[in-house]
């Protein structure tokens, strides 16, 4: 199965990787807003929030 990925795709340009890479940058920015928001909820100081 793995013969076929490689053989049916070609190497990602840098547009696309550079576009994944953003994607990436605003799901992780979401995650941590939205902790940061339930911790203030149970009220959780910050600092502890982001150590985990």
């Amino acid at each position: 199965m793995s013969e076929t990925l490689k053989t049916n795709t070609s190497a990602p340009t840098t547009q696309e990787i550079e576009a994944v890479i953003n994607e990436l940058e605003q799901y992780r920015e979401r995650i941590v807003n939205e902790t940061i928001e339930m911790a203030k909820k149970v009220k959780m100081p910050k600092a502890r929030v982001m150590a985990h």
